[in-house]
């Protein structure tokens, strides 16, 4: 009888380990899917991001080169000074004149070298995340892209900490969820408005607040505003992955974003990122 039973126990042992191997087995399937899968999704979501950041570069690019001609009249202002002051049969030169001639080429050159330098920064990609982001130079920087959109009637007002501390982070992650935010609230603004931009350091946190006095968001679309592709956008304006890209690289960058809105009055975007 013992004999018997061990027998059964034995056979109902070699069972159990055929179903815990099965469904092991099962298991480790899943788990590969579900590997491919998440991968999959990383790889679309960063094709997304870079959709959209060569989306917004090709809208701001008419605007861009707009800008740049500014500073190229400056230089060509500048030159053309300096050769009709140099051609005087006169060898008396007027050195004052001259030097705000020369002034002239510093600042178009200048102004030219900050734009350029914003487009780099904002169109490289990488995935470093070991790099000194200065968030006042790169709000400057956004500031510089966006000129041609801030019109005469649109106010920006700057408050920026003395108490610069470095994020450690993507530099040109950060610039496009900056410029996207920057660029919401510029397009938030149907007539005359003000923008008001400030930074601060406190504890072990930089905080960066864009406030606009601009159409504001409704309670209903503040809920969704973080959604993929949601958008209050006309057809053909906007993709709806800004807001939901600034998420996710904030995120990256163990940073959180918060909105305040009143439809009609304006919003206020507080971001906040960790400094190093």
């Amino acid at each position: 009888m013992a004999q018997e039973n061990e027998r059964i126990i034995r056979e109902q042992n070699v069972i159990l380990e055929e179903k815990v191997q099965s469904r092991t087995e099962e298991l480790q399937s899943t788990n590969e899917e579900l590997k491919v899968t998440l991968d999959d999704l990383k790889a679309t979501q960063a094709q997304l991001i870079q959709s959209e950041k060569m989306a917004s570069l090709g809208v701001l690019t008419a605007g861009v080169a707009h800008e740049i001609n500014n500073p190229l009249n400056y230089i060509h202002g500048g030159y053309t000074a300096l050769n009709e002051e140099l051609k005087k049969k006169n060898t008396d030169v007027d050195k004052d004149s001259l030097k705000e001639f020369l002034g002239w080429i510093e600042t178009g050159v200048e102004k030219a070298s900050r734009i350029v330098k914003s487009l780099n920064i904002y169109s490289r990609s990488n995935d470093d995340y070991t790099e000194a982001c200065d968030v006042n130079a790169i709000i400057e920087g956004c500031l510089s892209i966006l000129q041609q959109k801030i019109t005469h009637q649109i106010e920006i007002e700057a408050d920026f900490t003395c108490d610069v501390r470095t994020v450690q982070g993507n530099c040109g992650k950060l610039h496009q969820a900056i410029l996207n935010l920057l660029s919401n609230a510029i397009d938030s603004i149907e007539d005359k408005g003000v923008i008001k931009i400030q930074t601060q350091t406190k504890d072990s946190n930089t905080f960066i607040t864009i406030e606009d006095n601009g159409c504001g968001i409704s309670p209903e679309d503040l809920k969704r505003i973080m959604d993929p592709f949601f958008t209050t956008k006309s057809p053909g304006e906007g993709t709806g992955l800004g807001l939901s890209i600034v998420y996710s690289i904030l995120r990256e960058h163990k940073g959180t974003i918060h909105f305040d809105s009143e439809e009609g009055k304006g919003t206020k975007t507080t971001v906040t990122l960790p400094t190093s």
